[in-house]
């Protein structure tokens, strides 16, 4: 029983102790995430559009490949005849 009453006197005065300072940094976490989160989404609809752009981009380099072989091997058998 001894213990267990050093240890609950010592468990007060530790939150007497931290008690503001720790209030104040989680209260500072929680407002600067809540900024943080708004140039996050901000962040995400820049990549996305970029991510866009880019497969806008591979489509069109895959396609004209294509049309480039196709043309290349049409050309190849037109001389073979």
């Amino acid at each position: 029983m001894k213990h267990i009453n050093q240890v609950r006197k010592y468990s007060a005065q530790v939150v007497r102790k931290y008690a503001g300072p720790a209030t104040v940094v989680v209260g500072a976490v929680f407002a600067s995430s809540s900024a943080f989160a708004v140039d996050l989404a901000t962040t995400f609809a820049a990549a996305r559009a970029t991510a866009e752009a880019n497969m806008d981009l591979i489509l069109v380099g895959v396609f004209s490949l294509a049309l480039i072989g196709f043309g290349a091997a049409h050309l190849l058998g037109w001389t073979k005849k």
